[in-house]
């Protein structure tokens, strides 16, 4: 018994030395100090490097039963761990073990000739994406492999596909619509895309619909931009676009990152840009993001197309005013091709019509007819192709040549008035970049590029007598004319610049991009009148910004799209901060709200010039901090967007208030500067459906331009020279087996008249057309006839305001718009 006694304490005490508990209390200790205590206090066998754990420093006061829960607990806020190897307890770094997120890099491209389609819209698991100018997008997942892509864009039939994760691949989509083939079409495709995925006042256009509109033949951009909302139609402005109340040189217009500036193209007859290159259309009308610099108006962006690396092939277009050819040769193993593009005007455009000016005295009218001469050429080339499989390139050439005169007699019973006018452009561009997509799905591109426009302008005024016997010119005996006017006037813009930008993509919904860029214009501007110098400007601006832009799908109802770009003024110290933002949000399915507001500076813009006549003319110059202000714009955008099987509706209202404006007056033989400052607001609503054979969009766009300047009798606003309030549109294609049939309409209210302030008749113009396709063997015919202005409306050119002065006091006159005109084309593709 006293045995059992004496094993049952032996094994007691065994028990409570082994749960004997381990006490730490240490304030502000070195970890190494507190380890090498309790080696020695409780005979713990530890390895450990004193540099790992002597940066650490702890606080504790506490028991714990055994000496891993101890260790595990002193280490609990560190990098280190413990791992024990028999009796010996090991403290080293923490294993770092890095989770890479599955990328998926894809290039979207042209099934039939390789082409990279620009800006589609992605649905990837659930969230919406757009892929850059090049067609790259790249997303991350942290959880899955496998991507659920499905791929919109305009033209092409949807393609939905499950992606597995990789870089670099291509994803192909078929055409909705050949250009020429007999190809059996099923339905049309969308005109616009608006709205999902899209900034507000944002419009991607169907480059394709220009083939079956009304037009020349030559499918013209500008045919199709004028029937979009917001962007001006009434008084076929053709030498610049004007959007949501912007003046005349406020809206940039770029092709493959070439600036075009204005000429003349007169009666939107020859379109500025070769409309068989046209691949991508992108309009933003106000509230855009840092990816556009430098203008206080809208942005019209075209991405021209790459040509054919799959096969040789060419188009040509002829109609009664124009002869346009394309040649596509593919190149290097069909890695890259050659693009060359050729429009001549092949006789006088005007020869065999006329031009009927409306000479008005209060509420007489007078018309007169004039033979103007119109010639335009232009050349446009690209080269572009593949290094390998993650960078590609492109460059491109374009050189555009125009000459308009024409000479108007008026016979008095006094005298005879002479008036001439000629205008001469001279146009080139060209651009260079390189792409490439790296391995964790990031971006860059490197793009350099010129432009340079040369305007020549004569404006000349006579008088002489008219006596029976002597001759209208001067025969024998007859009176010389007297020269009223003689202006001369030379202007030239050069511009040049250098960008660099680069995406990167940080979370699954989150986008980052930096855009670094140099920017150099340089303008020169010279007017003489009966050789006397009235003015001389010349000025060059070295530019350089810094652009950051950070893009976040915080839900996936919300999005946050935010940037600023930072402008330095290199030679006057001058610079400029501009926010940016734009707020996505998806009230119900099908249904979402936008906000964008922005700031924009402008330092090189085309100002006006008003003559002792009232005449107006536009010229380019870049500011000078003085006389000539920086113009600065703010934009504020409420967008509206509802889609339901094929129904489309989206509204915008939109206000831009604008200062900086500069305007020249010229007061007997002397030019006069004036400051002003603008005010746009109002909104515009587009309804579109597309059925199988049908596809038809109504717009209407209310706008209220106002402006005030220095030499106004009050400090009252008045309306701009090109306010219009009211302007309602419409189109319609329909096709029927190899028909096709389309119809558009545009009404404006009218514009108020330099003179009298009144408005001036309303704008009305109604356009049909009809056109078929055929094939014989390898060649591709289409053939159609237009009839432009077909209840022959008389309607008024905007600007084209003149002031002459007879005998019997003033006149004023009016170029007329478009009149009734019928158009053949036909087509030729191989």
């Amino acid at each position: 018994m006293k045995h059992l006694q004496f094993l049952v304490l032996l094994l007691f005490a065994t028990l409570t030395i082994h749960a004997q508990s381990i006490h730490i209390n240490y304030d502000n200790q070195s970890l190494d100090k507190i380890l090498l205590d309790l080696r020695d206090e409780y005979s713990i066998d530890l390895s450990f490097s004193d540099s790992q754990v002597s940066k650490y420093k702890i606080t504790i006061d506490k028991d714990f039963s055994s000496a891993q829960k101890a260790l595990e607990f002193l280490l609990l806020n560190t990098s280190l761990e413990i791992q024990k190897f028999g009796e010996v307890f090991l403290i080293k770094q923490k294993l770092k073990i890095e989770i890479k997120p599955f990328v998926l890099s894809v290039t979207i491209v042209d099934k039939k000739t390789g082409e990279r389609l620009p800006y589609a819209h992605l649905l990837v698991n659930n969230s919406l994406f757009t892929s850059n100018q090049n067609g790259d997008f790249s997303v991350k997942s942290k959880d899955d492999s496998l991507f659920h892509v499905t791929v919109n864009y305009l033209g092409f039939y949807p393609c939905d596909t499950t992606l597995a994760a990789s870089v670099n691949q291509k994803l192909a989509l078929n055409p909705f619509i050949y250009e020429l083939g007999e190809v059996k079409i099923s339905h049309m495709q969308a005109t616009h895309k608006t709205g999902e995925g899209s900034m507000p006042g944002n419009i991607r256009l169907n480059s394709f619909v220009t083939n079956f509109l009304p037009g020349n033949g030559d499918q013209s951009v500008f045919d199709l931009l004028r029937l979009q909302p917001g962007i001006l139609a009434a008084g076929e402005q053709s030498s610049d676009l004007l959007i949501w109340g912007s003046y005349e040189g406020q809206s940039k217009l770029m092709l493959d990152g070439i600036t075009l500036f204005s000429m003349k193209n007169y009666n939107d007859n020859i379109s500025t840009i070769n409309p068989l290159l046209v691949k991508d259309l992108m309009v933003s009308k106000g509230g855009y993001g840092i990816e556009y610099n430098g203008r206080v108006g809208g942005i019209v962006d075209i991405t021209a197309k790459d040509g054919n690396k799959q096969k040789l092939s060419s188009f040509l277009n002829i109609n009664n005013q124009t002869i346009n050819g394309v040649l596509s040769v593919p190149l290097f193993r069909k890695q890259a091709s050659l693009l060359v593009a050729v429009r001549k005007t092949y006789y006088e455009l005007y020869d065999q019509s006329k031009i009927t000016l409306n000479l008005g005295r209060n509420e007489t009218s007078i018309d007169r007819t004039l033979f103007p001469d119109y010639n335009f050429g232009d050349l446009n080339v690209k080269f572009s192709g593949d290094l390998n499989s993650t960078t590609n390139y492109q460059f491109n050439y374009l050189l555009g040549k125009d000459d308009f005169t024409y000479s108007l007699n008026l016979d008095g019973k006094q005298s005879n008035f002479i008036y001439e006018d000629a205008e001469h452009n001279l146009q080139y561009g060209w651009s260079a970049q390189i792409n490439h997509s790296w391995q964790n799905g990031m971006k860059s591109q490197f793009r350099i590029s010129g432009s340079m426009l040369t305007k020549n302008v004569n404006n000349q005024q006579q008088v002489g007598r008219n006596i029976v016997g002597y001759g209208l010119y001067g025969g024998s005996g007859a009176s010389p004319y007297q020269v009223l006017l003689n202006n001369q006037i030379e202007n030239q813009i050069e511009e040049f610049s250098a960008t660099f930008e680069s995406q990167a993509q940080l979370g699954e919904h989150h986008y980052f991009k930096l855009i670094l860029g140099w920017n150099q214009d340089q303008t020169n501007y010279v007017e003489d009148s009966l050789n006397y110098n009235i003015q001389s400007i010349s000025n060059k601006l070295n530019s350089i910004n810094f652009r950051l832009n950070d893009n976040w799908t915080i839900t996936k109802k919300f999005n946050v799209n935010a940037g600023v770009i930072y402008d330095l003024i290199l030679k006057y110290g001058k610079s400029y901060w501009q926010p940016r933002i734009n707020l996505k949000y998806a009230v119900l399915p099908g249904f979402n709200v936008g906000f964008s507001f922005g700031t924009y500076y402008q330092q090189v813009t085309q100002l006006p010039q008003i003559d002792d006549f009232d005449h107006i003319r536009y010229f380019w110059l870049t500011s000078d901090f003085d006389k000539i202000s920086a113009q600065k714009g703010v934009h504020k955008v409420l967008a509206f967007n509802y889609r339901n099987q094929g129904l489309k509706l989206d509204v915008n209202l939109f206000q831009r208030n604008t200062t900086g404006l500069t305007r020249f007056r010229d007061y007997s033989y002397q030019s006069v500067t004036y400051n002003g400052e603008s005010i746009s607001e109002g909104f515009d609503v587009l309804l579109s459906k597309t059925f199988k054979s049908l596809d038809f969009w109504v717009s209407y766009t209310y706008s209220k331009t106002q402006e005030h300047f220095d030499y106004f009798s009050s400090d009252e606003f008045v309306r701009a020279l090109h306010d219009q309030r009211h302007e309602l549109k419409g189109a319609l294609i329909y096709h029927f087996n190899k028909w096709y049939f389309s119809t558009n309409y545009v009404y404006g209210s009218g514009f108020p008249d330099l003179l009298s302030g009144l408005t001036l008749n309303d704008y009305q113009r109604l356009d049909i057309a009809v056109n078929r396709g055929f094939k014989l063997k390898k060649l591709n015919i289409n053939t159609g006839i237009s009839i432009l202005n077909l209840l022959n409306h008389q309607n008024i050119k905007y600007e084209n305001f003149y002031r002459l002065e007879d005998e019997t006091g003033e006149v004023t006159l009016h170029a007329e718009a478009v009149p009734f005109t019928p158009i053949i084309y036909l087509n030729l593709a191989f």
